[in-house]
């Protein structure tokens, strides 16, 4: 029914800076193992955390980040509300603890807001806000 890919603009500006910085400070300190260990983490997390993929079918939404490793499936008959909801910026990005849940986001401040039948939430970032709750509100009149 839907499926969106969102380039996580943040993130990525956030480690190649971090990348460039490490590799200044590597060479400075002639490899330095702090460097050597940074480098490997940050090298590690772009692939990771690169974009943020959202799907959603008639039975459940699908978060993947980057080549996927890290997701979470959400059953649409556990979702009572879904709203459009703005974040603000002391969150920030990736896996996040908001208020009430958890958060996958990777750039921007747009979310949709899942309020779960249990009483938890779970946002989902995305640049595309109105696309992704029309999705879901369909498979919600759908089950």
């Amino acid at each position: 029914m839907y499926q969106h890919t969102q380039l996580g603009t943040a993130i990525v500006v956030g480690l190649v800076l971090a990348l460039i910085f490490t590799l200044w400070f590597g060479i400075k300190t002639l490899w330095h193992p702090i460097s050597t260990i940074l480098l490997a983490v940050l090298v590690s997390l772009l692939p990771l955390f690169y974009s943020l993929t959202v799907e959603v079918t008639q039975d459940a939404i699908h978060c993947s980040f980057g080549i996927g490793l890290i997701s979470r499936t959400i059953p649409i008959s556990n979702i009572e509300t879904a709203q459009k909801v703005k974040n603000p910026w002391y969150l920030g990005w990736g896996i996040q603890y908001v208020p009430g849940g958890w958060m996958f986001n990777v750039s921007g401040f747009d979310a949709i807001e899942l309020q779960f039948k249990s009483g938890h939430k779970f946002r989902i970032g995305t640049d595309d806000p109105v696309g992704l709750l029309s999705a879901i509100e369909q498979a919600k009149r759908k089950s």
